[in-house]
């Protein structure tokens, strides 16, 4: 799966503080807080099932977040981005 990093720790528009971070389903219609208003997006679990999970992000406010993903693994809905951090990042 490849991912893109948001500016507020979503992955898979999948964002903090959404239901959507613990379903089940394996595909999700989430609510964005930014235009496009709903999206379409595979579920959490069924994205944790793919072989290779490669999350990118450019720019200084990407680095930030990921520095604030990995210092604390263990709140995912405030960061859904902390599902994948087994995964390869490439920031620049």
């Amino acid at each position: 799966a490849l991912l893109g990093l948001g500016d507020d720790g979503h992955i898979a528009s999948i964002f903090p503080w959404s239901t959507e971070v613990w379903s089940s389903s394996k595909v999700v219609v989430t609510e964005s807080p930014i235009e496009p208003k709903f999206r379409i997006s595979l579920g959490p679990r069924y994205l944790l099932k793919s072989e290779m999970i490669l999350v990118i992000g450019y720019g200084e406010n990407k680095i930030k977040i990921a520095r604030e993903a990995f210092e604390e693994i263990n709140d995912i809905e405030s960061m859904p981005c902390r599902l994948v951090l087994h995964g390869q990042w490439i920031l620049a």
